[in-house]
């Protein structure tokens, strides 16, 4: 059974896994990690221009690489 943390985050009961959920677009993305807390997110390909403004401050510095050029196409 699904249950929410602290701060609102999906979380499996008893803290068995992290977990992370997103969802938009008639797309869904789950994580689920025994070992550390992760996070998700989907975006409709529309919203690539909007993105792209805010990469800094939502994505991880060690990721900014790899998303950089990338925003709003499958990988």
């Amino acid at each position: 059974p699904l249950c929410r943390d602290a701060l609102g985050r999906p979380r499996i009961e008893g803290d068995a896994a992290w977990t992370s959920l997103s969802h938009a677009a008639g797309w869904i993305a789950v994580a689920v990690d025994t070992h550390t807390p992760v996070g998700i997110d989907v975006e409709p390909t529309s919203r690539a221009p909007a993105l792209e403004e805010v990469v800094d401050r939502v994505v991880h510095p060690d990721e900014r690489e790899r998303v950089a050029g990338g925003c709003g196409q499958a990988r």
